[in-house]
This record gives C-alpha cells, sequence and structure tokens, in this order.
C-alpha cells in the first residue's frame, strides 16, 4: 500500500466469498482516489464486474491467438456495446468472450474417454 506504483491484482476474488468480492471494486476506488495509484485487475468474476462503477471503458478483452495476445477495449466492439446498451448487464456481455475458443472440444474429448459421460 506504500507508495504510489502501478498496483496489479490476478484474479483477487479467488478463495473469497462473494459477499467480500463484491466490495473489492470499492476498496479499489479507495485506493485509486486517496493514493493517485492506478490499479489492474484481471479477473473472470461477475461479482467484480456487477459493481455499478465499472463501465466497458474500463474493461479489456486479453483474446490468446496465434499470433499471440490480442487486447482490445470492451468500449470498442460494437457487438459488445450494443448488448450493454440493451440492459444486459456487462458481465453477461464480456465473460463469454474469454471462453477459451477449444473448450467445447476438449470436453467432448474428455466425455468421449470416460464411461456413461454425455
Amino acid at each position: 500500500m506504500e507508495g504510489d506504483s502501478l498496483l496489479l491484482l490476478e484474479e483477487p476474488e479467488l478463495s473469497l466469498h462473494s459477499s467480500i468480492v463484491r466490495e473489492l471494486p470499492g476498496l479499489m476506488w479507495r485506493i485509486m482516489s486517496k493514493k493517485k495509484r492506478q490499479v489492474i485487475i484481471s479477473t473472470h468474476s461477475p461479482d467484480i464486474l456487477a459493481d455499478q462503477s465499472i463501465g466497458a471503458e474500463d474493461i479489456f478483452l486479453l483474446t490468446p491467438g496465434k499470433e499471440g495476445t490480442r487486447v482490445q477495449a470492451a468500449a470498442s466492439q460494437t457487438d459488445i456495446m450494443r448488448l450493454i446498451q440493451s440492459g444486459i448487464p456487462i458481465s453477461e456481455v464480456v465473460i463469454p468472450q474469454t471462453q477459451p475458443p477449444l473448450l467445447q472440444s476438449f470436453s467432448r474429448r474428455i466425455c468421449h474417454r470416460t464411461p456413461g459421460c454425455q
């Protein structure tokens, strides 16, 4: 908490109760405003993204690809903005965007090898 350097938090929601996780954005805001400190959080938590102070301009999607990881601002994506403007919560719009592309084929391969799996 000392100093004014960049603060990076990787999935701070891990192993915490959702009622505590919902308090994290407010805590981060207080740190940012008092210390003039930039905070970057990586998360897959709908509880964090449900905070009303987090907008599409605050969210960046990191998508792995063959040429490396692509970084895109959620606010720059027309389809994402259209869904958010229609009233769908940000978490429900952006979290599915981070799903690994091979997840379904992975599940099918595991199930194929497991007797009785459907």
